[in-house]
This record gives structure tokens, sequence and C-alpha cells, in this order.
């Protein structure tokens, strides 16, 4: 019985925007944070090197860096998302 919406929808040009001042760090925050669900599965060094590679090599597809932050930010942002779609449903 919730009206549920999609609360981030982006597309962008990968090659563009990763060349784009500060985006580096807010995917290496993001991915990297200290409760990184893909940290603790798969480890930092390991997260971390897949991140360098791709940012410092090109090596690797963007898909993978884009699945890693979409998860870590979706799965940080979807609780309270839940929770302000339920007050306007009140």
């Amino acid at each position: 019985g919730l009206t549920v919406t999609s609360f981030s929808r982006t597309y962008t040009n990968d090659a563009e925007e990763s060349a784009s001042p500060g985006i580096r760090e807010r995917i290496e925050a993001t991915i990297l944070a200290p409760q990184s669900t893909v940290v603790e599965l798969w480890g930092r060094e390991m997260v971390a090197g897949v991140l360098a590679d791709w940012f410092d090599h090109g090596r690797g597809p963007s898909q993978v860096v884009g699945a890693l932050y979409t998860w870590e930010a979706y799965h940080r942002g979807v609780a309270a998302h839940l929770r302000a779609a339920a007050k306007q449903d009140s």
C-alpha cells in the first residue's frame, strides 16, 4: 500500500564524468566507506585496487565501478527513502 518512487536515477557519459574534478574522491568515499558492504565482502585492498586500475589506467569496465557505487549509495539511502514514502502516505 505504500507509494514508492525511485529516489536516484542518473545517466552520464562515463569517460567525461570520471574525469570531472572531485568525482574520484566522491566515488571512492562512497565505495570505500567504513561500513561498505562491498569492502566487507571482497576486502578493502581488492576493491581499492579495482578502483585504482579503473581511474589510473582505464582498466576494467565502467559498469563494475558503477555497480559498486550504486550498490553502496542505494543501500545507504533506501531506509530513509522508505521512511519518507511512508510519511507521505500517512
